[in-house]
C-alpha cells in the first residue's frame, strides 16, 4: 500500500508512520481528517502547490512539532491541528483570510503565533485551551473574535483589540487567569456574554462608546444581584466611562468606583458626575473598601475631590497600618481645618459688614 493516497490532486489519507515527511508536488489539496491520529508525525513540509487544508487534517498529530504552510494556502479549515499537543509555534501566510473554529484547539504547547494583516476573523474556539500561548498580535484587519476563541489561554498577558475590530463573541476570553490587560478599540460595537470573565486582576480600558453591561463579565448576574462574585470584578486601575451604575452589583459597583478614582483624570461630562454622585452616596462602603484592601491611591483621589472626608475618615484612622499614608491623611485634615478656619473668617467678615 502506498503511504499517500491521492488523486486528482487530492491527498485523502496518509497510512504511512514516519515522523517527518514532505507532502508530494502533485497534491493541490489536504482533504479532511488525511493525517487524522498520525501519532508519528513529528514534521511536515507542504509544497506550494497545495492550496486548501481540509477540516480536522492533522487532528490529534500529538508529536507534530513543526508545519510549514506556503502562501499558495488560502483555506485552512475548521479544527485542521486541534490537539497537535506539541506544536509550538506557526506562521499563517498572508494568503489565508481567517482562523475557523477549533483550528488551534487545545495546542497545549503553542507559544507564539504570526497572524498576518489578511485575517478577518477568528472563529468559536480557534485558540481555546492553548495553555502556553502567551501572545498574540491580533492583525489590523480583524473583524470579527469568535466565541470561546481564547477560552483558557491561562497564559496570555495582554490583548490589544485592533481598530476594526467590530464584534467579539461569547466567553471569547473566559478564564484567561493571566491577562492583564486589554484595550480596547473605539469602533467595537458588538461584545457577548462573559466575553470578558477571564478571572484575572485585569487592566481594562474601554473605548467612550461602547455601553459597558454587566454580563460581559459576570456569568451568574442575573442569579443573585447580592452575590458578590470575587473573580468577576478584580479590575485595578480600569478605564470603565460608559455604563449604568444601577445595573451592578453592589459589591461590583465598589469596584467600579475604586477603578473610577483610580482613573479619576480621564473621566469627563455626565458620566464623571455621576461616578461622584455614586461614591458620595456610598462613601461608608467605599471608605471601609479602600482601607481593608489598601488601596490607598484612590482613598487620597477620593479625599481631593471631596467625595470623601477626613472626618468620614476619623473612625477608621486607627485602622491604617501604613505610616506614609497616616502622614497623608493628616496634610488632608489639615488642609480641610484650615479652609474651613478660612471660610468661617469670611463668614465673620461678611456678618461684620452689615
Amino acid at each position: 500500500m502506498e503511504e499517500f493516497s491521492i488523486s486528482n490532486g487530492n491527498l485523502s489519507k496518509y497510512y504511512g508512520t514516519d515522523a517527518n515527511i514532505v507532502i508530494p508536488e502533485s497534491v493541490t489539496s489536504i482533504q479532511d481528517f488525511a493525517f487524522y491520529g498520525c501519532e508519528n508525525l513529528e514534521t511536515v513540509v507542504i509544497s506550494e502547490h497545495v492550496t486548501s487544508i481540509g477540516t480536522h487534517a492533522f487532528y490529534g498529530c500529538e508529536k507534530l512539532v513543526s508545519i510549514e504552510i506556503p502562501e499558495s494556502v488560502t483555506l485552512i479549515g475548521g479544527g485542521a491541528f486541534s490537539c497537535c499537543k506539541r506544536l509550538e509555534t506557526i506562521t499563517i501566510p498572508e494568503s489565508v483570510k481567517s482562523i475557523g473554529k477549533s483550528t488551534f484547539y487545545k495546542c497545549e504547547r503553542l507559544k507564539n503565533i504570526y497572524l498576518p494583516d489578511s485575517i478577518q476573523s477568528i472563529d468559536h474556539s480557534a485558540f481555546a485551551f492553548c495553555t502556553n500561548l502567551e501572545s498574540i498580535q491580533l492583525p489590523a484587519s480583524l473583524l470579527n473574535i469568535g466565541e470561546n476563541a481564547f477560552e483558557e489561554c491561562v497564559s496570555l498577558k495582554a490583548v490589544m483589540i485592533p481598530e476594526s475590530l467590530t464584534t467579539i463573541g461569547k466567553k471569547a476570553f473566559i478564564n484567561c487567569v493571566n491577562l492583564k490587560n486589554i484595550i480596547i478599540s473605539e469602533n467595537l460595537k458588538e461584545v457577548g456574554e462573559n466575553a470578558f470573565l477571564t478571572r484575572s486582576t485585569l487592566t481594562f480600558e474601554s473605548n467612550d462608546t461602547l455601553f459597558l453591561k454587566p454580563v460581559y463579565f459576570d456569568s451568574n448576574w442575573m442569579l443573585s444581584f447580592r452575590r458578590k462574585e470575587d473573580e468577576s470584578y478584580k479590575f485595578i486601575n480600569s478605564y470603565l466611562p460608559n455604563l449604568n451604575l444601577t445595573e451592578w452589583k453592589p459589591y461590583a459597583k465598589l469596584i467600579l468606583l475604586v477603578n473610577f478614582l483610580e482613573t479619576y483624570s480621564r473621566h469627563t461630562g455626565s458620566q464623571k458626575e455621576n461616578y461622584e454622585h455614586a461614591c458620595r452616596e456610598h462613601k461608608i462602603e467605599l471608605l471601609e473598601f479602600l482601607i481593608s484592601e489598601k488601596r490607598y491611591a484612590p482613598l487620597n483621589q477620593a479625599l481631593e475631590i471631596g467625595v470623601i472626608t477626613s472626618g468620614d475618615l476619623q473612625p477608621y484612622f486607627d485602622s491604617i497600618t501604613d505610616r506614609d499614608q497616616k502622614v497623608k491623611l493628616m496634610e488632608y485634615k489639615n488642609k480641610e481645618s484650615q479652609r474651613e478656619s478660612l471660610l468661617s473668617n469670611l463668614e465673620d467678615e461678611l456678618m461684620n459688614m452689615f
